[in-house]
């Protein structure tokens, strides 16, 4: 697989990190932006998936093309959001399950013992 990154999409990435980083976001909104990131990620991280075009999405929605118009947006529309929160409901699962877990306590113990190793 071949990656092009454009300069004009780095030159507008680099812009935003530095317009959002001297915002002040209210606490009400950092919360909001601390569950739809990850979960954004989530769903991104989910649709790239080649298993995921191969047997779940490739051809399965070529019979919508015969319907209407207005039928085809409310299908697709209905769709995507239906998958979008199925995503972000396994992530938040995950996130529970590793938190249940102690994932992150373990692997802070981890890195600190190969931190130890390495230095």
């Amino acid at each position: 697989m071949e990656t092009y990154i454009s300069p004009f999409f780095l030159a507008a990435a680099i812009l935003h990190v530095l317009v959002f980083a001297k915002m002040h976001i209210p606490i009400c909104i950092q919360k909001i932006i601390s569950f739809a990131a990850p979960a954004a990620f989530a769903v991104y991280i989910v649709n790239v998936q080649e298993c995921i075009w191969v047997y779940f999405m490739k051809d399965r929605f070529i019979h919508w093309s015969a319907g209407s118009p207005a039928g085809i947006i409310v299908r697709t529309c209905s769709f995507a959001l239906l998958f979008i929160l199925a995503v972000v409901l396994s992530d938040f699962c995950k996130r529970r399950l590793f938190h249940f877990l102690k994932i992150s306590h373990c692997l802070q113990k981890l890195e600190n013992a190969l931190r130890k190793v390495i230095n």
